[in-house]
C-alpha cells in the first residue's frame, strides 16, 4: 500500500497502478476506451478505470479528489483488488 499527495490539480489526473508491459507496449499513451490498457486508477472527475473488464472501465464512481487530498492505495495481489481512499 502506498499514498499519493495531491499538491496542485490543474487538470485531469488519475492515480493508480499499471502493468508494466501493457504501458509500455503502448508507449505510455493511455487510450482508455481501448481493451487491455494495462491501468487500474481512479480520477480527480469521479471516473474509474480498468484495463482488463471492461464492464469496469470508465464508470462515473462518487470518488473524487482535489488539490490537498492524500490518496491511499492499496494492491492486493492474492484476489487481484486494488482499492482507494482518502
Amino acid at each position: 500500500k502506498w499514498k499519493v499527495k495531491i499538491e496542485k490539480l490543474a487538470s485531469w489526473i488519475g492515480v493508480g497502478v499499471a502493468h508494466f508491459d501493457s504501458v509500455k507496449g503502448v508507449n505510455f499513451d493511455f487510450s482508455y476506451t481501448s481493451a487491455n490498457h494495462g491501468n487500474y486508477l481512479i480520477s480527480s472527475n469521479g471516473y474509474s478505470w480498468n484495463g482488463y473488464k471492461m464492464e469496469f472501465n470508465s464508470k462515473h464512481d462518487p470518488f473524487q479528489f482535489t488539490t490537498g487530498d492524500t490518496i491511499q492505495i492499496v494492491y492486493d495481489p492474492q484476489n487481484c483488488k486494488v482499492t482507494f481512499s482518502k
